[in-house]
């Protein structure tokens, strides 16, 4: 065999051995993209998910009233009734919406972690939502905004990553 036959048959297989890589290298990322999307998606499903059942506890809690406001006066003299109350509730009737909290936590901490930003600062407005007062006249309004923003946000990120 002669040398130029062998330089032939080598870059061959060098050319070979380098489509080879590139299909490797182009698998593996595609393979990783596919993960990191299913990754965001359910992490993106888990926190709309608890969000809307979220939204259903704060629904069952009563706007206030005069009543409400009497009651919250007395309980403020009485901290040890409050306390028990407070226990009680959590036990009992309130044990859902603490669960709610609770998952709502671990999903955002998740979603912190794999957002994109624009999903980050939507979400930033709901979780500013729920600090302050829900008796304002345009919260359910902006909470509902609020809502619909993240899951738009969220829609997008997951498109950008199919791209």
């Amino acid at each position: 065999m002669e040398v130029a036959e062998i330089a032939v048959s080598a870059a061959a297989g060098l050319v070979g051995a380098l489509i080879g890589a590139a299909a490797t290298l182009r698998s593996a990322r595609e393979e990783r993209r596919s993960h990191e999307r299913a990754e965001l998606l359910g992490s993106l499903v888990n926190l709309l998910a608890t969000l809307d059942r979220l939204a259903l506890e704060l629904s069952h809690i009563p706007r206030k009233t005069r009543l409400t406001t009497a009651t919250d006066r007395s309980l403020d003299r009485l901290p040890n009734l409050e306390f028990f109350l407070g226990w009680l509730s959590r036990k009992t009737v309130g044990r859902d919406g603490m669960r709610v909290i609770d998952e709502f936590l671990t999903v955002g901490r998740r979603a912190m972690l794999l957002a994109p930003d624009d999903v980050l600062r939507a979400f930033e407005q709901i979780a500013l939502l729920l600090s302050e007062d829900r008796t304002a006249a345009d919260w359910s309004k902006r909470w509902s905004d609020g809502q619909d923003g993240l899951a738009i946000a969220a829609r997008n990120a997951v498109a950008r990553l199919s791209a």
